[in-house]
């Protein structure tokens, strides 16, 4: 039985290494207005910020299989902006259901056809090949009409609902951690985006339940 174990880093060198990260949270135009006329914003990102310093120092204690690392720095910042780039915002309800016939199966019927005992032979109008070709043809419709309407769907996405899929409000976080060790802190710095959006999440929550946190990623 093979049992969890943590990567040996005992000949590894030190060497000053820098993990980049970054994230996204996504609030109503409303509510973003509202933070940017509002008197305590510093405040609020200011303690989203030490929330994120704080979970990056616990990054050991969170997750079992990483090591304790050296920090030089820990640098995070965060940018409010009306008009973030993501094509994230195709809403999946938005897209129709995928195409599953349910009804009809070619490897069904030739397996049917072939069977011995079958109760219907092949050259009857139910199975002929007369019927098989117009169940084909059934098929290839219905599968091109599905195409057709949800091509029809993201089109009218893109020209009426092109707000929901670019130029969102929000905030991008980023995260520049060095440090002096043997392993590089990836996992440090996608904590540190990730807890500073949480920290975020958590003071706002109350003006903006709709709120998305996503493209959380390392940058190296």
């Amino acid at each position: 039985m093979n049992y969890l174990s943590m990567e040996d880093i005992s000949k590894k060198p030190i060497r000053i290494f820098e993990s980049r990260a970054s994230g996204i949270m996504i609030i109503s135009k409303s509510n973003f207005t509202h933070f940017m006329q509002s008197t305590q914003k510093d405040i609020i990102l200011q303690t989203a910020i030490t929330v994120g310093i704080n979970a990056t120092k616990k990054t050991s204690e969170i997750f079992p299989l990483c090591y304790q690392v050296l920090f030089d720095s820990i640098d995070i910042t965060i940018t409010p902006h009306d008009s973030i780039q993501t094509p994230y915002f195709v809403h999946h309800e938005n897209f129709i259901p995928s195409f599953k016939p349910k009804k009809f199966s070619f490897h069904t019927v030739h397996d049917e056809i072939k069977t011995p005992n079958a109760h219907v032979s092949a050259d009857t109008s139910r199975f002929g090949q007369e019927w098989i070709n117009t169940q084909k043809e059934k098929l290839q419709y219905a599968k091109q009409k599905f195409v057709k309407m949800q091509q029809s769907k993201i089109q009218h996405t893109g020209t009426h609902k092109e707000s929901d899929m670019y130029g969102k409000c929000g905030f991008c976080v980023s995260a520049c951690i060095k440090s002096h060790s043997k392993i590089k802190a990836n996992m440090e710095s996608l904590n540190a985006v990730s807890a500073t959006l949480l920290g975020l999440f958590n003071i706002l929550k109350t003006q903006d339940k709709g709120m998305v946190i996503t493209e959380i990623r390392l940058d190296d």
